[in-house]
């Protein structure tokens, strides 16, 4: 469900033959370079922390990139060095490649960061959802209580009968076990959680802000037009 929401496709950008090995490297391996020159994930595919502090690193980079700073020329308006980047290229992805961050590599961990996050918010709203069932059948169950006649509880009977069956789903696709891996990448995300969450807003922010200024996209276009 969240997933989905999030655009996250844990499949998306992994080459065929091999699940765990991003797609980048199986171009490069499809164009006759080495296997070995390739980053290679970890048997047990688990991240480690300092792969994450490197990551944090890198998104640090791309929201520094993504501040306004004072332009040179008298009544211009803040600049970004986001403008001058290719807007066909994730700044986080610029950033790393700036930072010299084998892209194969980096490409893995955010794809593991991802996971993470997802299945901690999916349990969150989970969560969320139950609580909410709750109190909505505890309401209900008093409103029959006092409920007129008959036709009334009869009613309320159905509101609660389809509310159980919710609450029913929901407590199931919870119970779902997670994949060992991603349990275990989150409880290595989990402490730098906040710190990502707001690095990635501020660079989503100032993305959106920039957009009609970067070159190459439509907006830009149409104002060079004029």
């Amino acid at each position: 469900m969240l997933l989905a929401a999030f655009g996250v496709g844990t499949g998306c950008g992994r080459s065929g033959g091999d699940p765990h090995v991003p797609a980048a490297a199986g171009l490069r391996q499809q164009a006759g370079e080495s296997p070995s020159a390739s980053f290679r994930p970890p048997p047990d595919g688990l991240l480690r922390r300092e792969q994450i502090e490197r990551y944090i690193r890198v998104l640090e980079s791309a929201a520094r990139a993504s501040r306004p700073a004072e332009a040179a020329g008298a009544g211009q308006g803040p600049a970004s060095a986001l403008v001058d980047e290719d807007p066909l290229v994730a700044p986080d992805l610029a950033a790393a490649r700036r930072l010299g961050f084998p892209e194969e590599e980096y490409l893995w961990i955010r794809e593991r960061v991802l996971e993470a996050e997802a299945s901690a918010m999916n349990a969150k709203l989970n969560a969320d959802v139950l609580a909410m069932l709750e109190k909505t059948l505890s309401d209900l169950r008093s409103r029959r209580a006092t409920a007129a006649d008959s036709g009334s509880r009869q009613l309320v009977d159905e509101q609660i009968a389809g509310f159980e069956a919710e609450r029913a789903r929901v407590r199931t696709e919870a119970a779902e076990p997670e994949p060992a891996q991603v349990k275990g990448n989150l409880r290595v995300v989990e402490p730098y959680r906040t710190r990502i969450g707001a690095l990635q807003a501020e660079i989503d922010h100032s993305l959106s802000a920039l957009r009609p200024q970067r070159k190459g996209t439509p907006a830009s276009r149409q104002g060079e037009a004029h």
